[in-house]
C-alpha cells in the first residue's frame, strides 16, 4: 500500500506544481476543469476552466504527489488542504483488485 499526499490549492495549483516539479524532478500529468464534459449541475466558468482538477507528479523510483485546485467557489484554509490518498492492490488468480491488501 502506498500513501500519497494530495495537496489542494485555491486556484494556485499550477504554480505550486511547477515548484515541486522543479525541486523534485519527475513527470507531471495535468487534467483541467475544462477537460470535463459540460454538466449543467456543475457549471464551470471560463475563468476556472484552466484551473487544475487533478494533477500528479511522479518522481524518484516510485514516489508520487497529487495536486488540485479547489472547485470554483470553494475555500482552502492552510492546514486543511492536505489529504492522504491510499493506494493498494491485491492480485488474485491474475486479477487486480483495487483497494484490497
Amino acid at each position: 500500500m502506498n500513501a500519497v499526499p494530495y495537496l489542494t490549492f485555491p486556484g494556485t495549483c499550477e504554480e505550486a506544481l511547477a515548484l515541486y516539479a522543479r525541486v523534485l524532478g519527475g513527470e507531471v500529468s495535468i487534467m483541467r476543469f475544462g477537460d470535463m464534459p459540460p454538466n449543467a449541475d456543475m457549471p464551470i466558468s471560463d475563468k476556472w476552466k484552466d484551473k487544475v482538477m487533478h494533477a500528479s507528479l511522479a518522481f524518484g523510483s516510485d514516489q508520487m504527489l497529487y495536486f488540485s485546485d479547489i472547485f470554483e467557489g470553494g475555500s482552502v484554509t492552510p492546514g486543511n488542504n492536505v489529504a492522504v490518498h491510499l493506494e493498494g492492490r491485491t492480485i488474485r488468480k491474475g486479477i487486480v483488485v483495487p483497494g484490497r491488501m
